[in-house]
């Protein structure tokens, strides 16, 4: 049983990684491609 509850606790801890990564992942895109614009009028415009 403690190997089994143990396997459970990992396998939380993997999806919680994963979820984390997945969300840090989208804020990196989203982040970049919003201020890609800002950047490029910034560099260009003036």
């Amino acid at each position: 049983m403690n190997s089994h509850s143990s396997a459970l606790a990992r396998a939380a801890r993997i999806e919680t990684a994963r979820d984390l990564l997945i969300v840090s992942t989208f804020g990196f895109w989203a982040f970049t491609l919003g201020f890609a614009p800002v950047i490029a009028i910034n560099l260009f415009g003036s």
